[in-house]
């Protein structure tokens, strides 16, 4: 939405899947962007669960060119593995608006185990840069931020 002449315009954001949860860079919110980060869910509910389950994180380049279709990447949770939504924490001193990291809480169904992964945004179908196995659960649903102390 272009507020300085009331013009409105739409972008189709390619597969027609159930995404959810976006964000951006914090640098970028409320100002135009390039790059875009949301949870990809399932059709199917989990077994456990009874609802959709978040099983990726997709990441939207968009082309500079208007009505063109963004580029997707994907970072896949893997078999029984779902996540919430992503938060972005970016690098410090970096100029970049996709650099950093995403943080995103996951719940292994099979193990029934939960801990944090985190993606480096600029690859993020690449391996996690880290694997945090937390002590208990994370429930489906949570919610959260990260703010500097």
């Amino acid at each position: 939405m272009n507020l300085r002449d009331g013009t409105c315009s739409e972008v189709d954001l390619g597969p027609a899947d159930f995404i959810d949860f976006p964000t951006v860079s914090p640098k970028v919110v409320g100002r135009p962007f390039k790059f875009g980060y949301c949870a990809r869910f399932e059709r199917e509910p989990s077994l456990e669960a009874g609802v959709a389950i978040a099983s990726a994180i997709r990441k939207y380049t968009f082309a500079d060119g208007a009505g063109e279709a963004p580029k997707i990447e994907e970072h896949v949770f893997g078999s029984s593995v779902s996540g919430q939504e992503a938060i972005f924490v970016p690098r410090p001193g970096s100029g970049s608006e996709d650099s950093g990291w995403l943080l995103v809480l996951t719940f292994d169904e099979a193990l029934s185990t939960s801990e944090l992964r985190i993606l480096d945004a600029q690859n993020i179908s690449s391996a996690p840069v880290a694997r945090i196995a937390l002590p208990q659960r994370v429930p489906y649903g949570f919610h959260g931020t990260f703010v500097p102390l």
